[in-house]
């Protein structure tokens, strides 16, 4: 069998490795590596399993180090238990019905890796590699914040150079990537039956797609060679980018980006319970009619009734200040409620 080139030629890939011997690579049947607890510069190919569901292979606490995983496996039930793998590539690879439990994924590549109805259970990712569009996930669990934010960037500049490329272009297609990366998670994970990883993956999803946007403003910015005007204009729009993703990181703060209401319900409170405070100590009132103010003004019923031409500019500031925060809070609230009682993950 002939070893792909991809280790000597895609150096944007976690286990580019120029100096490798290919030749030192070996095919293994997949059945056969039980009978072993370590390998190295071995190529399995998955496609060699008996073509039925019937057949069910168990690997546990095996160590994988510089191999391909690569080939269809056909819908043959495959369980790997607290495994590991270092510099594995699993591209060219389709993998369907495999469970990953307790594994840890280190410097691993997902280039051109396609997972369908597989599960990635507690597992642990450091320095990954994938694509925005040939790294696929259908129907697949996995935790998306743990690989997203695992990704790997080269940034060897001397390695850069000799493929006339640089590190700021580099940093701008990197982030596009895990925004596409994130995307494709979002979907896969949506069809799943886990609320848990559906939230975390909107939240990373909604978070990566922010700094793709900055990252691009931002070198759009450094490269910007036809006019001041020019350069100007994505640095407002990196401001703006930047300010959209602290907006988003409180708002999902809030109800722990749709997964709770008891949080955003309890921040509620406090916050009425806090103006309560501020409105008792500012203004000759008791504290019932400091809490009642406090809970007029955030929840919007009552603002009109409490500013008059006659009150102060200072408490007017301070009733401005919590209205603004109610109708956030009501915002984000409101919706969060519907969706979780219509059963819709919106």
């Amino acid at each position: 069998m002939e070893v792909r080139q991809h280790r000597l030629k895609n150096y944007w890939d976690v286990i580019y490795d120029p100096q490798i011997n290919l030749s030192q690579f070996a095919e293994i049947d997949l059945k056969d590596v039980n009978r072993n607890i370590w390998h190295r510069y071995r190529l399995l190919d998955f496609s060699k399993l008996n073509d039925t569901n019937s057949i069910s292979c168990k690997l546990d606490k095996q160590n994988f180090q510089e191999c391909d995983f690569f080939g269809e496996s056909k819908g043959n039930k495959i369980n790997f238990s607290n495994c590991k793998f270092e510099k594995v590539y699993f591209g060219y690879g389709l993998f369907k019905n495999v469970k990953f439990q307790k594994c840890d994924f280190i410097k691993c590549s997902f280039n051109m890796a396609k997972f369908i109805d597989c599960q990635f259970i507690d597992c642990r990712f450091d320095d990954i590699s994938f694509s925005g569009n040939e790294t696929i996930f259908q129907n697949t669990l996995i935790n998306s914040k743990r690989i997203v934010s695992a990704a790997f960037l080269n940034v060897d500049e001397d390695v850069l150079k000799q493929y006339a490329t640089t590190v700021d272009y580099q940093k701008k297609r990197f982030e596009n990537t895990k925004a596409k990366f994130a995307k494709n998670l979002l979907v896969s994970v949506s069809s799943t039956t886990d609320d848990d990883l559906y939230y975390n993956a909107v939240k990373t999803y909604l978070i990566s797609r922010s700094k793709a946007k900055i990252e691009k403003f931002q070198y759009g910015a450094k490269e910007a060679d036809k006019g001041r005007i020019r350069k100007i204009s994505y640095q407002v729009r990196a401001i703006t980018s930047i300010t959209e993703l602290l907006i988003l990181r409180v708002s999902g703060l809030i109800n722990d980006w749709g997964n709770s209401i008891l949080r955003a319900l309890i921040i509620g409170v406090a916050m009425i319970f806090i103006f309560a405070i501020g409105y008792y100590f500012l203004i000759n009132t008791s504290a019932v009619g400091a809490i009642i103010k406090s809970i007029d003004i955030t929840l919007l019923a009552g603002y009109t009734k409490h500013v008059t031409k006659l009150t102060p500019v200072y408490q007017q500031i301070v009733m401005l200040f919590n209205m603004i925060l109610g109708l956030w809070w009501y915002a984000i609230m409101i919706p969060t409620l519907i969706n979780r009682i219509c059963v819709s993950r919106q």
